[in-house]
This record gives C-alpha cells, sequence and structure tokens, in this order.
C-alpha cells in the first residue's frame, strides 16, 4: 500500500519536473520576474474590479489586429472542457495603452503587449496585486511578430493558469466572507475535512461517509457531493474507475424525479481528466457532462479525486450544475474554487 502511495507521488514528481524542465527550455526570455509589487502592502490595495472570467488586454490596436491579436483571441478564448454549450476560457477585451488608466489598472487580469523593435530579445514580467488585489499582470515585450509568436507559444499555458489561480483568488475570498459555518462544522466532524462552502448551500443528504450539499433557486441548481473510502491500490485513481466510483454513488444515493431514474455520466460525451496538486495533495480533476437515466435533464460536472496519505483514504469532492439553456461557465468556476479550499486537518484520525 505504501508503495501504491509512492508510485503517485513520483508520477506528480515527475510531472513536475517535466514543467520546470519545459520553462528552462525557454531560456530566450530574457528577463522573468515573479513578485509582489513593492509599492505598498496588500492590505492598502482596492479589490480588483472586472467582470468573472475577463481578461483586459493591453496592446497597440494595429498589432491586436494582426496575427499577434489572433494568437491571443484563439487560446484564451478558447472553448472550457466540459460544457454542454460553448463558452470561452475568457471573456477577452482589448484596449490601448494610452487609454490604459488608473481605473482599468485595478481590474483582475491584465495581458500588457509591447512590440519594441529596439529590443534584441523578449522580456517576461509576471505580477501579483501590483495595482489592486487578488491580481494578475504579465507584461510580454517582443522585439518582432515572430520572437513574439514563439514566445506566447512557449509560455501560454502557464499563463492561463496563473489567470485562473487569480479568479479562484477573488471567488474564495468572497465565499470566506459569507461561509456557511454549520456545513464547515459538519464537515470536519463527519468527514474530517475542511472545505469553504458560502451561504445557500444546505446539506440535502448525510450517511457515514458521505456528504450531499445542495442550492436550489428558481433558476438553477448547485449540488455537491463529498464521499470517501479506504484507500488500496492506485486503481482508484484510474479516470475510469472514478466515472464508475461517481455512477454508483449517484445511483443510490441522488434520486431523478421519477422512478427508478438517477443521475449518471454521460457516455455520449467524453470526460477529461488530469493529474495535479491540491493543496498538496495528489489528486485527478475529472470534468464532464451528467444526465438523468430516464428523464430529460443534464449538466456539467467537476470533481477531485484526492489521495489523503495521513489517514490512508481517498476523498472525491465533486459538482454538478443544473442550469438548462443557460452559460455555465462561471458557475463551474466557483465550484471549482470551493474545492480548490479543500484541507485535511493535522489532527486527522485514520478512517477504516
Amino acid at each position: 500500500m505504501i508503495n501504491n502511495i509512492q508510485s503517485c507521488n513520483n508520477l506528480l514528481k515527475m510531472k513536475k519536473m517535466k514543467f520546470f524542465k519545459t520553462i528552462v527550455l525557454f531560456s530566450f526570455l530574457a528577463s522573468i520576474i515573479f513578485l509582489q509589487s513593492c509599492n505598498s502592502k496588500p492590505s492598502e490595495k482596492t479589490s480588483s474590479a472586472g467582470k468573472t472570467s475577463e481578461m483586459l488586454v493591453v496592446m497597440n490596436d494595429v498589432h491586436w489586429k494582426s496575427e499577434i491579436g489572433e494568437s491571443i483571441k484563439s487560446f484564451f478564448r478558447q472553448e472550457v472542457e466540459g460544457l454542454s454549450t460553448e463558452e470561452p476560457c475568457y471573456d477577452v477585451v482589448q484596449m490601448s495603452k494610452n487609454s490604459f488608466n488608473k481605473l482599468f489598472q485595478k481590474h483582475r487580469n491584465i495581458f500588457i503587449v509591447e512590440i519594441e523593435n529596439t529590443k534584441s530579445e523578449p522580456s517576461l514580467e509576471i505580477r501579483k496585486d501590483v495595482w489592486s488585489q487578488p491580481q494578475i499582470v504579465i507584461k510580454l515585450v517582443a522585439p518582432d511578430k515572430e520572437s513574439f509568436l514563439l514566445a506566447f507559444d512557449a509560455r501560454k499555458n502557464q499563463f492561463l493558469e496563473l489567470f485562473d489561480e487569480a479568479e479562484r483568488r477573488r471567488i474564495i475570498k468572497a465565499f470566506k466572507q459569507d461561509e456557511n459555518f454549520k456545513i464547515r462544522t459538519t464537515l470536519k466532524n463527519s468527514m474530517n475535512l475542511s472545505m469553504v462552502v458560502p451561504n445557500g448551500f444546505y446539506i440535502g443528504k448525510q450517511k457515514e461517509n458521505f456528504i450531499w450539499l445542495r442550492k436550489i433557486t428558481r433558476d438553477y441548481n448547485h449540488e455537491i457531493m463529498i464521499y470517501s473510502y479506504p484507500y488500496t491500490d492506485t486503481i482508484a485513481f484510474n479516470p475510469q474507475q472514478i466515472i464508475n466510483d461517481r455512477n454508483e454513488i449517484t445511483m443510490n444515493n441522488i434520486p431523478g424525479h421519477s422512478d427508478s431514474s438517477y443521475m449518471a455520466v454521460s457516455d455520449i460525451f467524453p470526460s477529461t481528466s488530469k493529474i495535479l496538486e491540491l493543496n498538496g495533495n495528489y489528486a485527478v480533476e475529472t470534468r464532464g457532462l451528467w444526465i438523468v437515466k430516464k428523464d430529460f435533464m443534464g449538466g456539467p460536472f467537476i470533481s477531485y479525486t484526492v489521495l489523503d496519505k495521513k489517514a490512508n483514504r481517498v476523498i472525491t469532492v465533486d459538482g454538478s450544475v443544473y442550469y438548462p439553456n443557460n452559460k455555465k461557465r462561471d458557475f463551474m468556476r466557483q465550484l471549482e474554487s470551493i474545492f480548490y479550499t479543500l484541507n485535511f486537518p493535522v489532527d486527522t484520525i485514520l478512517h477504516k
């Protein structure tokens, strides 16, 4: 069993090593700065502005209409995985440097692009909380179109992760100010975990090693499932096994409106999965679509299957949205942010 856990850790370390090796390969980026602004303390800064999943691109209008702008738009406006409707990762808004005043400097996600032929090679600056908080400001300067496209292609996935992190930080900050402490206490006492869940959710069902949290409104529903079981083998993190486990849980615990109907993962639209580290814990993220068997309901879901090494158990946190004929990207980002607050207390008790 210990060997299995070690293999999970080794796989995660290999992914990390590969990521850092990729960064080293692109050494033509002359300067990389990743630091807090030193002008003022974070507590003195105003809250960042901007709509959810909105990005401000500051660059020359001519370059925005060129291949440079097209590369930025096509990447950040790529379709979000696991949604039933086509929605972009980010709503991208462009403005020129001359219009970029103090009002717009408060925006949460800022990407600054400059093409300067006096430069000999590209340079990159990445800063957090420069003019507001939470905020991420990325500045990429290149001498010409070709060098920009090379540099952007080398780093764009990292850029996307940083902007995603800023989105989560904002949402988590808001949820912490409106946390449901009754649910926090229940999660600690019954499942020995902590997670920030905002008000509006209530406990729909609870039994040993399983909790169903619900948020029901006139227009949409949010569902969160949390379930755990002893860790015995790495098969628990196999993508198909994660889906099989989810189907078994929902069939037994999440009934549909009609007799014998129940929630299940759609087998028409393929789910996606990726390995990551969630607050220091090995995890697999799964995104896909759910349906209700023998009924006409469906929507997106996102789950994180996490290894709790101290308790030798697997925890899955799973969120789904029902909002027919409407956009769901921002709701899914909210659920993702909730799950990024998942932690296991220091005094974790071994579950048998």
